[in-house]
């Protein structure tokens, strides 16, 4: 039986397992795609040249997960009943069959700003400072820390959810809630954040006197470390014991104008950075499989924008491109379009990559 919430001033009814959401024959980004037939609850059949719609008309999506069986997002704003409300929700998709289903929205009215999972919990971070934990296959949500200021990327690995916020504090709380445990102040914009059982990695961009790169701080109190220097990093990802990152250099003429995209990687037992791909693009939202990585792109030399950056509009970026692991030379994807470039935006699995639009989560058969 479904529960009545009072949602500012809005009467909604969200079944026990979480509110389904509709989808329209014309997605609000444009895109066109076929209306599914009748009595048909699966998501849309994908086509040879237009990307699959898993989920469409939710509001404004800020973030993406993947676990085995489902897609996980999150919204800064959420259609509610056909009402656009200014609160995040958090949905998840069975990648089988769907439908988009809504488990959860704020009743505080914050907006849902970064998200992570460890394969059964949903780890949210709003932008009032809270840092929220969800069953993926729905129950109740219950606040694991409040902070001092929104926490702009978030992770999670082991016992622990770790965060850094606007303000520079890198900082984790256990995933059965307690107190928050700081563990660094970091200047610069915190733009990407990692971690692994020993130490936390954290991409900044440039602060006065302190070079834009990636920061290693130790778990067990030692001093931070700068691991590498330059470059404007946008968005981070760790795969196993290497981390990847997009990122842009200063112009060869012009060091106060930005100019090469890149995409680079560090590996966490030594050595130097190597560079993936690279070329006239501004790279952002990262994922990878086995193969290859994919990346979102911007209009040249334009600035990455921060993690859950909800005070303006998010930046509707040009496609994806894809890269060989290994490195080599970047491919645009031809059907993939219009992906947020902002950290979080992007996630691969086994068989799709994923991409975060203005209003729509797609999906691409790779």
């Amino acid at each position: 039986m479904g529960k009545r919430v009072c949602f500012g001033g809005l009467l909604i009814v969200i079944a026990a397992c979480g509110g389904q959401v509709g989808t329209d024959p014309v997605a609000s980004d444009g895109a066109l795609q076929a209306p599914p037939r009748e009595g048909d609850q699966g998501l849309y059949q994908p086509t040879s040249t237009a990307p699959d719609h898993v989920a469409d008309g939710v509001g404004a999506p800020s973030a993406i997960a993947m676990t085995d069986d489902r897609v996980v997002f999150t919204t800064h704003s959420t259609k509610i009943g056909g009402e656009l409300v200014a609160a995040g929700g958090l949905f998840v998709v069975d990648k089988r069959d769907g439908p988009a289903l809504m488990i959860s929205a704020d009743r505080q009215g914050a907006s849902f700003d970064a998200l992570a999972t460890d394969g059964t919990t949903a780890f949210v971070a709003t932008s009032d400072g809270r840092v929220l934990g969800t069953p993926v296959s729905g129950g109740a949500t219950t606040t694991l820390g409040t902070l001092q200021a929104p926490a702009i990327a978030l992770t999670t690995t082991g016992n622990y959810v770790y965060f850094a916020t606007s303000a520079g504090a890198v900082a984790r709380v256990a995933k059965a809630g307690g107190s928050v445990e700081p563990l660094a102040t970091i200047t610069g914009a915190i733009r990407g954040l990692q971690a692994d059982d020993v130490a936390v990695y954290v991409a900044t961009g440039a602060a006065e006197e302190t070079p834009a790169g990636i920061v290693r701080v130790p778990l067990d109190g030692a001093a931070v470390k700068v691991l590498t220097a330059g470059g404007e990093p946008c968005a981070m990802i760790r795969d196993g014991r290497r981390l990847f990152w997009t990122s842009l250099t200063a112009s060869a003429t012009d060091v106060t104008k930005l100019g090469r995209g890149e995409v680079l990687r560090l590996s966490l037992d030594g050595g130097q950075v190597a560079t993936v791909a690279s070329g006239a693009f501004s790279a952002c939202a990262i994922a990878a499989d086995h193969d290859s990585l994919y990346f979102a792109t911007t209009v040249p030399n334009a600035l990455p924008v921060k993690s859950g950056d909800a005070t303006g509009a998010p930046t509707s970026g040009l496609g994806l491109m894809r890269a060989p692991i290994a490195g080599g030379q970047p491919v645009a994807i031809a059907e993939a379009a219009r992906a947020l470039a902002q950290p979080g935006a992007v996630a691969v699995d086994a068989t799709h990559v994923y991409w975060l639009t203005q209003s729509a989560v797609l999906r691409l058969k790779k």
